[in-house]
């Protein structure tokens, strides 16, 4: 959601997260 609102600026800072719910997901 944030990655759309400012991709330019967010979408550094948003990859750290990004790969730790793509973990999270399949851990369930």
């Amino acid at each position: 959601m944030a990655d759309v609102t400012a991709p330019s600026g967010q979408a550094p800072t948003m990859a750290p997260p990004v790969c730790t719910d793509d973990q999270i997901l399949p851990r369930i």
